[in-house]
């Protein structure tokens, strides 16, 4: 009995690259272990035998039988979109993950509900930011994410619509003015009554001003209907910044 109960957790480890403690926790209760303090001893004996790593408080590296826990493949969307309870892979992270970026950097970053602290792993940086206000008052915070799996966990990705008025919202975040038009520019295809559904859900009118303006820019090579401006402009106010006033400087 003991016997089959190691090889179960050895197959969780096989089958999950990243895991919590609260995974592990729920599938040892699944075994019928359920004290709370053996649950414990049971990880820290893994860790000990560097069967898994830790990556930060409660979230862990399955090191598998042909690595280091130092060497052992650790990919930055999966540890991103494990990092927190009901975190979502987004913004530049969200652009490289669709294939999408004009540049790959050593940093990703997620959308947590939970005040929680950047950290860094094998000197790549995890960035956690807030879930805009106006989606955590519609109880709309999970428009449009897909859900992708990475070895062998699953978690969530703001979609190319999203994610395009995302970057545009908060280029502060997303690798500046210059990396995020040269990235959006080389997207082939979106549904653009998905991007206009998401920017009007965002509020925020200098938003839907800089969505619009790159749409129209796009317009030919995305085949979009004139229609779908005029649907943007209602939503737009009366000023013409588009931009930071730093693009311009």
């Amino acid at each position: 009995m003991k016997s089959d109960k190691y090889k179960a957790i050895k197959q969780f480890f096989a089958t999950r690259q990243v895991f919590t403690w609260r995974d592990f926790s729920c599938f040892l209760i699944s075994l019928g272990t359920t004290n709370e303090g053996t649950q414990k001893q049971i990880l820290n004996n893994h860790l000990k035998a560097k069967r898994i790593t830790r990556i930060r408080r409660e979230l862990f590296l399955s090191v598998g039988d042909a690595f280091l826990p130092e060497n052992a493949p650790a990919d930055p969307y999966l540890i991103s979109g494990k990092a927190a309870d009901y975190a979502v892979v987004a913004y530049h992270s969200a652009l490289e993950l669709h294939g999408e970026a004009y540049s790959v950097f050593f940093q990703s970053t997620f959308l947590t509900g939970k005040n929680i602290m950047p950290f860094s792993y094998r000197e790549h940086d995890y960035i956690p930011t807030r879930f805009p206000f106006s989606l955590v008052e519609k109880n709309k915070i999970f428009f449009e994410c897909d859900t992708v799996n990475r070895g062998g966990v699953s978690f969530k990705v703001t979609s190319l619509e999203r994610t395009f008025v995302d970057v545009l919202d908060r280029p502060n975040i997303s690798g500046g003015w210059e990396e995020v038009i040269r990235s959006l520019d080389s997207i082939q295809v979106l549904d653009i009554d998905k991007v206009i559904q998401y920017a009007v859900l965002l509020d925020n009118s200098l938003v839907i001003k800089r969505v619009g303006y790159l749409l129209e820019a796009k317009k030919e090579h995305l085949h979009m209907e004139e229609r779908l401006i005029k649907k943007l402009e209602k939503h737009v106010a009366s000023s013409q910044q588009y931009f930071d006033r730093s693009l311009k400087d």
